[in-house]
């Protein structure tokens, strides 16, 4: 599933796609942690709940992110859908940015961060 946004600009509706895959369980992560191996791809997950204040502040950055990184393949994964996804990743705060390479967690971050951190973070694991 991908996500669509609606814009209003100047009174016109504007259709956004964005590539941002939702990952609605663990069966489904583990095909996409896999594809890492496979395609030699870096692949980031924003662990979030709908209720999290912080994960909504960090929602837009996240998408223009992923706007301007097409060669990275970025997930959402709702906590409150998939406790599997909670265990297996072990979270315990929100939001939680997972950054994935070769079918491994190579960094996790938690909590609210500005676009410049989450993009340097993505850089460092693009280049190796």
């Amino acid at each position: 599933m991908y996500i669509w946004f609606i814009k209003i600009y100047k009174y016109k509706i504007i259709y956004i796609f964005v590539m941002i895959k939702l990952v609605e369980d663990i069966d489904e992560l583990r095909v996409k942690m896999a594809n890492t191996i496979i395609y030699s791809n870096l692949m980031v997950i924003d662990c979030y709940t709908d209720f999290c204040k912080p994960c909504k502040k960090l929602e837009p950055i996240y998408e223009e992110i992923a706007k301007e990184m097409e060669d990275v393949s970025f997930y959402k994964a709702n906590m409150s859908d998939s406790d599997d996804i909670v265990d297996f990743f072990d979270i315990r705060k929100l939001p939680t940015i997972k950054i994935i390479k070769g079918g491994d967690v190579v960094d996790t971050f938690t909590g609210l961060k500005d676009k410049d951190y989450i993009v340097d973070m993505i850089n460092k694991y693009k280049k190796n």
